[in-house]
C-alpha cells in the first residue's frame, strides 16, 4: 500500500511510505490540536504526525 501526503497549497509532497501492508481503510480520526491523523483499517491502522513542533523541524531543513 502506499500513503502520499501533499501541500494543498504547493503541490509538494511532504511524505510518501510504498512499502505498507495492503489494506482496506475504512476508518479515519483527525485531531488538529494534537497534530495527528489516524487511519484505521480493517487489519492495521496508520498513524501520521505532523504537531508544531514537527512542522518546524521540517521547515528548517529545507534549504535555503
Amino acid at each position: 500500500m502506499l500513503i502520499e501526503i501533499i501541500d494543498a497549497e504547493t503541490g509538494q509532497t511532504l511524505a510518501y511510505r510504498d512499502d505498507l501492508t495492503f489494506d482496506r481503510m475504512v476508518h479515519a480520526a483527525y485531531d488538529r490540536d494534537a497534530g495527528r491523523l489516524k487511519l484505521s483499517g480493517l487489519q492495521s491502522s496508520i498513524e501520521l504526525l505532523f504537531d508544531r513542533q514537527r512542522q518546524n523541524l521540517l521547515r528548517l531543513d529545507e534549504p535555503l
